[in-house]
């Protein structure tokens, strides 16, 4: 028996108008959805801002372990300071002097030739390879700066001069410029332990540079 096809007509219709979202309802989804973007922005930025804190932590220790090993090779910590007169500070940054920090600890310039600076050439004369940088560790041009997972190149670096084993906090600590922010941030004397650090070798750097808590310390 066949159907009239008016009946069939408005039976599709009908289908029709119980498949359709009505406005309140797109309205309710979107709501939704943007109480969800909501949660997960700020979540999925904390973790990407925490992955990047432990890849400086990394880096630092890898660069910390490359001036221990130039330590033993050589018998002292290379002085990347822009002051050459004893006594050598403790403190310095590692782009103090340009290219000085990478043709030191690599034994080569960025292109792979032969150190040209004078001074890595007299710290580094046997040419070792204490330390291989990744793409994203070395900038551009002739002596590329250093940087850390953030982007700063404005990265402290300290060491036990006085060879007691420990890093005592340097008066005033040198402050530190966030890539991201351009905001100088000092790092907070409780940061330091009032006996000292225990270690060799210490970096720190701005983080993501918003405030003082953004600071990466090496050994923290």
């Amino acid at each position: 028996m066949s159907i009239p096809s008016r009946s069939v007509g408005k039976g599709r219709r009908s289908g029709s108008r119980l498949r359709a979202f009505t406005l309140v309802e797109l309205l309710t989804v979107i709501a939704v959805l943007s109480i969800l973007a909501a949660i997960l922005v700020p979540v999925v930025g904390r973790a990407q801002e925490a992955a990047r804190r432990a890849r400086v932590k990394t880096q630092f220790a890898q660069w910390a372990v490359a001036l221990e090993g130039f330590r033993a090779e050589y018998g002292y910590y290379p002085n990347f300071s822009t002051t050459t007169t004893a006594p050598l500070p403790s403190d310095c940054r590692i782009n103090e002097v340009p290219g000085l920090f990478f043709q030191t600890l690599t034994g080569r310039r960025e292109d792979g030739a032969a150190p040209d600076l004078p001074r890595a050439l007299a710290a580094n004369p046997r040419r070792v390879a204490f330390l291989t940088f990744t793409a994203d560790e070395v900038g551009s041009g002739a002596n590329p700066p250093i940087s850390d997972g953030f982007g700063n190149t404005d990265i402290v670096l300290l060491v036990d001069r006085d060879g007691d084993g420990l890093i005592s906090l340097p008066g005033p600590p040198p402050a530190v410029v966030g890539a991201q922010t351009g905001v100088v941030l000092i790092p907070d004397a409780a940061a330091f332990p009032a006996g000292g650090v225990r270690a060799g070798v210490l970096f720190y750097s701005a983080g993501s540079g918003r405030n003082e808590e953004d600071i990466v310390y090496s050994w923290r």
